[in-house]
């Protein structure tokens, strides 16, 4: 890991963030209880779901704002982020469309939730960073290095999910979920500053009974794929000296981009995060 460009300041925390699609409710449900109980971060970093948390967030990390992140996820509907019925996507398919979803829908939804005059990294009290991947040779993006950065941009490219969305386009180059790279991005977060961390990764319930649906295959074997490359990177991290305070969130029986059962999400992610801060 390169050096960090805070030395000689104290040991910031950091909130690092993990994707997850809809499962991004469980982690404002965490957040809610992390800041309800006087945990404030200094910097946010995540990727994908946790890219839109983690945004959200740094506009004002508060126990209000937290809040007001769980009502979005809670009030949030299959047709905002985009998801249409299976004969759209299989007209999608048959028209050799880059995605299943149409990416406008979720574009618009963000932009509508973020505050007036709120558009840029510069404009957000803390500082945030959204991972994504560059699609044409697979180099880490880091949204947020920039100020000047598009609050959109960085979130947009770091949750352009194949093959669900298509790759996101900033200035004509494309970008997709940072998820690729670095689902927990705990290295992007020491690189600036931090020096304490909360992690809040989202893993696979490990509950795998009856017939699953594609998007259910699709999400186990994702899952599977990236919970190596966290655990790799949470050991690289950990001997480096940085203390991580870990919160596993779990889904339960919920599936994946189940858009309809957000409120459950919410409410369990407060209850595991509780569970698993009173054990510490």
């Amino acid at each position: 890991m390169k050096g960090s460009p805070f030395k000689g300041e104290k040991r910031r925390i950091a909130f690092v963030l993990s994707g997850g699609g809809n499962f991004g409710a469980l982690q404002a449900g965490a957040l809610e209880f992390l800041l309800g109980s006087g945990i404030f971060p200094d910097l946010v970093v995540g990727t994908s779901a946790g890219a839109l948390n983690a945004v959200f967030l740094a506009i004002d990390p508060s126990p209000d704002q937290a809040r007001t992140l769980c009502g979005i996820w809670e009030g949030i509907k299959p047709e905002d982020v985009g998801l249409s019925n299976n004969l759209a996507v299989l007209r999608r398919l048959v028209q050799r469309k880059p995605s299943f979803y149409e990416p406008k829908p979720l574009r618009g939804f963000l932009q509508k939730s973020l505050p007036p005059g709120v558009k840029a990294f510069k404009d957000l009290k803390i500082p945030a960073y959204t991972v994504a991947m560059r699609f044409s040779d697979g180099a880490l993006k880091v949204f947020g290095d920039d100020p000047e950065d598009l609050l959109l941009d960085g979130m947009l490219a770091s949750s352009a999910i194949p093959p669900f969305f298509p790759p996101h386009l900033v200035n004509g180059t494309p970008f997709v979920d940072g998820g690729a790279l670095s689902n927990l991005p705990l290295k992007v977060a020491v690189e600036r500053g931090a020096g304490e961390i909360y992690s809040l990764q989202v893993e696979e319930s490990g509950d795998f009974r009856g017939n699953p649906d594609m998007l259910g295959i699709v999400w186990r074997t994702i899952s599977f794929m990236l919970s190596r490359q966290m655990k790799e990177e949470f050991e690289d991290v950990s001997a480096s000296g940085v203390k991580i305070h870990p919160i596993t969130l779990s889904p339960g029986e919920i599936p994946f981009f189940d858009f309809q059962r957000t409120k459950e999400l919410v409410a369990w992610g407060r209850i595991q995060a509780e569970k698993i801060l009173k054990q510490v």
